[in-house]
């Protein structure tokens, strides 16, 4: 799994600064979307193992998500102030929006709940359909990047907005930890409805559709937890297997690799 996961961030990366595979790979879209599959798998595996209540659960995800991340945003700010001051436009982008004249692009509520969701990530992927253009208003957008000044270019670090979605399904672990697995599979199925009637009646195929809303991508969560449910049923033999050597886990990793770049 950590192999696995070591390729979807490599693949996220390569879409952000180029290729970084000599061969085809699994795009940005995809790679998000397996990580949430994973994540549902190990929040399902990790949530009653390890935490007796909803509390100390929420605790650990804090830790784990808002520190890296609020130092992150520490660095982010503090490199692009200086690049403000010292005119290193490759750095300034980040807070360019804001020295800009925001209000003259866009409106104050806009800006307000991109500028909070920097700071509490929850949200941050809300952005995306949501526009507010000057003398406007903040109104739903299903394609924010039809809009003169999309609120996006308010988000210090853009890319956050996954953790954010991640965030959702985190708040909602303990209530679905205790619900059947059928009940599970019934959201499951009717999150992959919702997003079938969106692409083909409403004709909403286009970004931010496509991996961005939490209520279509609840399936894949879903699923992963399920599929951990599964797991667990397997015969103990098979859920003990390990890899023995270094050489067991480079093989792996290339027939891994192979089989996902042929994907």
């Amino acid at each position: 799994m950590g192999i696995l996961r070591l390729y979807l961030a490599l693949c996220v990366v390569g879409v952000h600064s180029g290729s970084i595979f000599p061969w085809a790979a699994h795009d940005g879209h995809q790679a998000v979307q397996i990580f949430y599959l994973i994540s549902g798998f190990y929040m399902q595996m990790v949530y009653g193992a390890n935490y007796a209540t909803p509390a100390e659960f929420y605790a650990s995800r804090f830790i784990r998500i808002f520190i890296p991340y609020w130092i992150i945003l520490a660095l982010t700010l503090a490199l692009s102030l200086c690049s403000v001051m010292l005119h290193w436009q490759w750095i300034w982008t980040s807070v360019h929006p804001y020295f800009d004249a925001p209000f003259q692009h866009n409106g104050v509520m806009g800006v307000l709940v991109a500028g909070i969701s920097n700071i509490t990530l929850f949200f941050q992927d809300w952005v995306m359909f949501l526009a507010d253009d000057a003398g406007r208003g903040l109104v739903f957008t299903s394609d924010f990047r039809t809009g003169s000044d999309p609120l996006y270019r308010y988000l210090l670090i853009p890319q956050a907005w996954t953790v954010s979605v991640e965030l959702t399904f985190y708040l909602l672990v303990p209530f679905f930890s205790a619900m059947r697995s059928r009940t599970l599979l019934a959201i499951a199925i009717a999150a992959l409805l919702a997003r079938i009637y969106a692409y083909e009646v409403l004709g909403w195929k286009n970004d931010p559709w496509e991996y961005r809303f939490f209520p279509f991508e609840l399936s894949l969560f879903l699923l992963g937890m399920l599929s951990q449910r599964l797991y667990r049923r397997l015969p103990v033999q098979m859920r003990k297997f390990r890899l023995k050597n270094l050489g067991n886990y480079v093989l792996a990793s290339v027939f891994l690799i192979g089989v996902l770049a042929g994907a």
